[in-house]
C-alpha cells in the first residue's frame, strides 16, 4: 500500500536550503545522471533501488550511495517503492532536456511570413542566434523583432515550423502572465507600467509583468493585448479579417503607438484603436494592463 504523503522519508530541514548549496547538490555528472533516469521512468512513477542502480552508468555501490543520498530529499523523494523525483527534480530534469542551459542552438538568414509595419515590404530576414528571435525588414533596415526564446522551441523545428510555434509561444507566455500566473515558475505575476529598455522601438509605454516569486518579467504591448482580445478579434473578423489572419508583428498597432493614445495620466487610462469597414473599435486600459473598456461606433467624419 503506497505510503500517504507525510509518510515519505523526507526532511523539512530541506526546504531551508540556500540556492548556492541547492545547485551545489547537481555538481555532478552521476547526480545529473540519476535525475534523468528517474525522469525517463515517467512521471511519479518509482524506481526500485536495485533498477536505479542499475541505469545508471556507475560500478561502485559506495559511489553510487553517496551521490544518490545527497539528492534525497531536495531533488528525490524515497519511499518504499523506490525513488522518485520532487517538483524540484522534475524542474531541473525539464530545463536539462528543454536546452535551456545546455544547448547552443542557432538558425539564420531565413524568410518570415508578415510584412514590415514600417515601410510595408514582405520581405523580412529571421535568425535564431545567442538564444533571441530576431525579424529583420531587408527593405529599410527595420528590427521588428529582438526577444529571447528557449532553445527548445528551435530543436526538431525548420524554419518556418519554429515561427510558427515561436507565435503560440508568445501569445501563450502573455495570457498566462495577465491571468497571474508565472511561465516561468507559477508564481504570482504584478503587472505594471515601463518605459521601453530599448529607444529604438517606435512606443513609449510598455505592460509588464513582474513574477513575485522568481523576478521574471513578460513584456507586452497595450496594443497586442487588445489585438488578441476576444472582442477585437470578433471586430476584425466580422469586418477585415487581415489584422487577425497575419502574424501579430505586422500589425502596427501589436508593434506601435501610432493607433494609441494616453487619455489620463491620474487614473491611468490607455486607448488602442482598430478600424475596419469604416467602424473604429476603441480598447481602453487600466494601469494593472486590464481592459476596462471595449466600444464600437462609426469612424469620425463617416
Amino acid at each position: 500500500m503506497p505510503k500517504r504523503r507525510e509518510e515519505f522519508d523526507t526532511n523539512p530541514e530541506a526546504d531551508k536550503l540556500n540556492a548556492a548549496d541547492a545547485f551545489a547538490l547537481l555538481g555532478d555528472p552521476l547526480r545529473l545522471e540519476i535525475i534523468q533516469v528517474l525522469w525517463d521512468a515517467g512521471r511519479g512513477n518509482p524506481v526500485p533501488f536495485s533498477e536505479l542502480y542499475d541505469r545508471v552508468d556507475v560500478s561502485d555501490t559506495g559511489k553510487f550511495n553517496y551521490h544518490r543520498q545527497q539528492l534525497v530529499p531536495h531533488y528525490v523523494r524515497k519511499s518504499e517503492e523506490g525513488y522518485r523525483l520532487t517538483q524540484a527534480g522534475e524542474r531541473i530534469a525539464r530545463a536539462v532536456n528543454a536546452g535551456i542551459y545546455t544547448e547552443f542552438t542557432e538558425m539564420e538568414g531565413f524568410d518570415v511570413q508578415g510584412s514590415c509595419y514600417d515601410c510595408g515590404s514582405t520581405n523580412l530576414r529571421g535568425e535564431y542566434v545567442g538564444g533571441r528571435f530576431r525579424i529583420d525588414c531587408r527593405d529599410c533596415d527595420n528590427r521588428i523583432l529582438n526577444v529571447g526564446v528557449p532553445p527548445s522551441t528551435v530543436r526538431g523545428r525548420d524554419p518556418s515550423a519554429f515561427v510558427d510555434a515561436y507565435e503560440v509561444w508568445a501569445r501563450t507566455r502573455v495570457d498566462q502572465a495577465k491571468n497571474g500566473l508565472c511561465p516561468i515558475c507559477n508564481g504570482s505575476m504584478e503587472p505594471g507600467l515601463s518605459r521601453p529598455i530599448r529607444d529604438t522601438l517606435d512606443i513609449d509605454i510598455q505592460a509588464v509583468f513582474d513574477c513575485a516569486v522568481c523576478d521574471r518579467r513578460v513584456v507586452s504591448y497595450f496594443g497586442a493585448l487588445a489585438l488578441w482580445h476576444e472582442d477585437v478579434e470578433s471586430f476584425l473578423r466580422e469586418r477585415d479579417e487581415s489584422l487577425v489572419e497575419q502574424p501579430y508583428w505586422s500589425v502596427e498597432q501589436a508593434m506601435t503607438d501610432r493607433h494609441a493614445t494616453l487619455v489620463s495620466e491620474d487614473p491611468f487610462r490607455y486607448e488602442v484603436t482598430f478600424r475596419a469597414d469604416d467602424d473604429v473599435c476603441t480598447v481602453e486600459f487600466d494601469d494593472s494592463n486590464r481592459v476596462v473598456d471595449v466600444s464600437i461606433g462609426p469612424a469620425a467624419g463617416d
